[in-house]
């Protein structure tokens, strides 16, 4: 189905990952950029950018991660939908080839 393609291509989809390891070297370079400015006392100006920065790269980080988990959930719930289905699609087929209010004993009868 349309679904189960379109959460198989979520999930083998890189980007968040290329995200998630793009926002961790970012937020990397702007730790050891702070480090420099609280160590060499340069630009306030320049200090209070990297700080800002460091706030938003945070916020893309958990943004990734709350999108992953988002991911997995789905995945999940997709799984459990599709083995309940399993299930009900065999049960329904037990009472079709059977029969739902058939007594026992009539086996004969048919045919």
């Amino acid at each position: 189905s349309k679904e189960h393609e379109a959460i198989l291509a979520l999930l083998s989809s890189s980007s968040l990952q290329d995200i998630n390891d793009k926002t961790a070297s970012l937020l990397s370079f702007l730790s050891e950029l702070s480090e420099k400015q609280s160590k060499n006392g340069a630009n306030p100006l320049l200090g209070a950018f990297v700080v800002q920065t460091g706030r938003v790269g945070a916020l893309l980080s958990m943004l990734s991660v709350a999108c992953e988990l988002g991911m997995h959930h789905a995945a999940a719930f997709h799984r459990a939908s599709a083995k309940l289905s399993l299930a009900l699609l065999g049960v329904f087929n037990e009472v079709f080839d059977n029969g739902f209010c058939k007594p026992p004993g009539d086996d004969a009868e048919e045919g």
